[in-house]
């Protein structure tokens, strides 16, 4: 390794210390941020799946999701022990599953409280659970409400592949979609997320209370863009009952960026 090569790689790894320095300073002075969804006074549980246990109280607030959306009646949802097990205690949740009677959806919201390690990258933890990603693309969807704007979301097509007990498969198939949402910022993009809490940290030592949006319904193959389709609508009617970016401080948040 040539000199020049050594001084780089010496100020490199200065510039690395020195902005992992003032990030665990901005830790311990920071304040967090309020959330950019709905919070009420209602119990979640926890339940490991096993109709013989009973459910377990997991918080006695949780993150609000309309009890229905269009046609679609809903009833409320439980955390998996292996969820709960794996994210910081203050995490908070919403939970709800919604059917028609032909497509059943599942709308959850993770809230992270005052550990960024509550939210994760999507695609690593659907790779864990036996799931394959076909494709990744940024949709755009136009939320109805008092103030109507354009929601940024990430649509994943996912297929699975199931043994049965006779030794054959099953090819199981789901959309995916989900979205990050905190006070007066939104994006579809992990990637963005990170860079956004990290200057905010920085800048005004405020920790924001980000939160991950999943709104995911199994299909057959081939069905997945009709399915998608019923989502997005599913999507626009549902978003501004809980989520509290409006579109105008949310262009305040992405005009502060430019």
């Amino acid at each position: 390794m040539t000199r020049q090569t050594w001084i780089i790689a010496v100020l490199v790894l200065g510039m690395i210390g020195a902005a992992a320095w003032r990030l665990d300073s901005a830790s311990a002075r920071q304040k967090l941020g309020v959330p950019g969804v709905r919070i009420v006074n209602e119990p979640i549980y926890a339940h490991d799946g096993v109709d013989t246990n009973p459910p377990v109280l997991l918080n006695s607030n949780r993150v609000f999701l309309p009890p229905r959306v269009l046609n679609y009646g809903s009833f409320p949802g439980t955390i998996a022990p292996i969820t709960t097990n794996t994210l910081p205690a203050d995490t908070m949740f919403g939970h709800r599953f919604y059917t028609n009677g032909t497509r059943i959806i599942d709308y959850q919201v993770v809230l992270m409280g005052s550990d960024r390690s509550s939210i994760h990258r999507p695609q690593g933890c659907l790779q864990g659970t036996g799931w394959l990603t076909i494709s990744s693309d940024e949709e755009i969807i136009p939320v109805q409400g008092a103030v109507p704007y354009d929601l940024s979301v990430r649509k994943l097509k996912l297929r699975q592949q199931i043994k049965l007990p006779d030794g054959n498969f099953h090819n199981k198939a789901a959309v995916f979609v989900y979205w990050f949402v905190a006070d007066g910022q939104r994006t579809s993009d992990h990637v963005t997320r990170m860079s956004w809490m990290a200057r905010d940290l920085l800048t005004k030592g405020i920790l924001q209370r980000w939160a991950y949006v999943i709104c995911v319904s199994d299909c057959q193959p081939g069905q997945e863009d009709a399915t998608f389709a019923e989502l997005k609508k599913f999507i626009a009617a549902s978003a501004s009952e809980f989520q509290l970016t409006s579109s105008a401080n949310a262009a305040r948040a992405d005009a502060r960026l430019n």
